[in-house]
């Protein structure tokens, strides 16, 4: 009887003394995100032989998955070229690819694996050509603007080796020194609109005529960087040039219209034709698409 007696209080005692002790302690270190921590786990209560309370260290396995999952998503490597895009897929398992082109602004091919897209992906930004972004600033970063006769020489005296027919700039070129130009509406043989141009500014002096023409064709690359330097290929862009009348008065000057008449048709073949490239440099191995990655980790509710 005794000793039950002693058996319980001994056990009361215990209870007493450890109900001042946490059961467990969370330790992460240094102190900030449980991913952060470089040891991370809890001590946990328990009995020792002699009938005492020690704490005893137990890693936490979870924390450790995360952080290895985590060092896997700062996997970003950003190329410079197609070639060292090419040169590393080479070595590497295969993959998904996707060019993704962006209307008048640089292209991106990302790279992932889609059995792990948490390993990271790869990616390229592939540039606007230097000539793309003179064009298209020269017109005000839009499909049309209207110009004067002087802007309008500039433009193609300046650009006169990216058109198809360099003659036009010279014919053109008049204007740059022309004093006053005035609007006749007569059409040329070519289709254009005959302007007369007079280099005295005097009103009675006949001036010389002058044909704008219809359209121009100029060659222009859109992407560089993903073939060999000087290698990149040019599209065939079309200018239509259209003059415009005066409108406040008979001595008022016209203005001529530039519109980029097959812009976004220009931009549909510049996206299939750096998707081609991209295939052809590595397509032997992965897998390479026209559009851009997504991928959402969705956490559905469990069923009852």
């Amino acid at each position: 009887m005794l000793a039950e007696i002693t058996t319980a209080v001994r056990g009361l005692i215990d209870t007493i003394r450890s109900a001042d002790l946490p059961y467990h302690l969370d330790v992460n270190h240094p102190p900030q995100s449980p991913l952060a921590g470089h040891e991370a786990g809890r001590f946990m209560l328990r009995r020792d032989a002699a009938g005492g309370f020690v704490y005893e260290w137990k890693e936490t396995p979870e924390v450790r998955a995360l952080q290895l999952a985590r060092r896997e998503l700062v996997i970003a490597h950003a190329f410079g070229d197609l070639d060292s895009l090419a040169l590393y897929l080479a070595e590497d398992e295969p993959r998904a690819v996707f060019v993704y082109p962006s209307f008048a602004q640089p292209a991106t091919v990302r790279a992932i694996d889609e059995a792990t897209p948490e390993a990271g992906t790869l990616k390229l930004a592939v540039q606007r050509h230097p000539t793309f972004w003179r064009w298209w600033k020269a017109l005000g970063q839009s499909e049309e603007i209207d110009l004067s006769h002087g802007d309008l020489a500039d433009l193609l005296l300046d650009n006169a080796e990216d058109l198809v027919e360099p003659q036009i700039a010279r014919v053109l070129s008049q204007f740059s020194a022309a004093r006053t130009v005035s609007y006749t509406s007569n059409l040329g043989a070519d289709g254009g609109t005959i302007v007369s141009v007079k280099w005295d500014g005097k009103a009675d002096s006949a001036g010389t005529p002058v044909s704008v023409p219809r359209e121009i064709v100029v060659m222009i690359p859109p992407y560089i960087g993903a073939w060999v330097p000087g290698g990149d290929p040019a599209l065939r862009a079309v200018l239509r040039l259209r003059v415009l009348p005066p409108e406040e008065s008979d001595s008022a000057e016209p203005q001529f219209r530039v519109r980029w008449a097959n812009l976004h048709d220009w931009e549909e073949a510049a996206s299939h034709l750096l998707y081609d490239r991209v295939r052809e440099r590595v397509g032997q191995i992965h897998a390479v698409y026209l559009g851009t990655p997504d991928a959402t980790k969705y956490v559905l509710p469990a069923r009852e």
